[in-house]
């Protein structure tokens, strides 16, 4: 019984050291794991002050590329501008050149234009517009200034909204939504007189009338010989 009283209270005696031990370690460890902790708080500082600093070097390049793309787009956007500026100029130039090869019709004017063919000149002048079926038909006088008479003949036309240089819409967009015809005649082109001919143009609503272009082709010319005088 005192053996077993005495193995007891060696037990708790060497538990009781073990306890004293630890406690009085405590402090070492509170100490330790205080300077890991501020160890691990200097880490994440550091890394705040990076993330931080990587954010603003983030946002001023977002802020660089926003402005190069700024500039990019009112660059591509003058560019464009300016393409379709010299189209439409090179339009009108080429038109001069050409000069009588075409002409631009003005439904509302009363006068003349000189429109030429591989066989001569001729007067074209407009002398109406009226509704026709889905379309309107240009009445027109065509001049014949020779003395010759001419055998049928050929219109090509071309018309749709006038073209804006400053708007939204480019210039090869505009020339094709152009609607065109080709519309042959039989009506003889007598010398020295003014020749009534009808061109009608559809479908075509009036706004759409707004350009109108019209070349002519003369194929078959008549004359008289000098046997035949005699």
């Amino acid at each position: 019984m005192r053996l077993v009283s005495a193995l007891i209270l060696s037990f708790l005696l060497l538990n009781g050291c073990d306890r004293l031990t630890q406690i009085a370690q405590q402090p070492e460890i509170i100490q330790k794991q205080g300077e890991e902790l501020k160890v691990m708080e200097g880490k994440i500082e550091n890394l705040e002050k990076h993330l931080n600093d990587l954010q603003l070097n983030y946002d001023g390049i977002k802020s660089h590329c926003n402005e190069l793309e700024h500039n990019l787009s009112e660059l591509q956007s003058q560019h464009h501008n300016d393409m379709e500026t010299l189209l439409w100029k090179y339009s009108l130039l080429e038109s001069m050149i050409n000069k009588h090869k075409s002409i631009t019709i003005d439904a509302t004017s009363k006068g003349f234009q000189r429109l030429d063919t591989e066989l001569g000149s001729f007067l074209v002048a407009v002398d109406g517009l009226t509704p026709y079926l889905n379309g309107h038909k240009l009445n027109l006088d065509i001049g014949n200034p020779s003395l010759s008479e001419f055998n049928g003949f050929i219109l090509k036309a071309q018309w749709g909204k006038a073209f804006n240089p400053n708007g939204k819409v480019t210039y090869a967009d505009w020339k094709e939504s152009l609607k065109s015809k080709e519309v042959r005649f039989t009506e003889h082109l007598k010398p020295g007189h003014w020749n009534k001919i009808d061109l009608a143009l559809a479908p075509a609503k009036l706004d759409q009338l707004e350009y109108i272009e019209i070349e002519m082709e003369v194929n078959h010319v008549l004359l008289t010989s000098d046997r035949e005088l005699q």
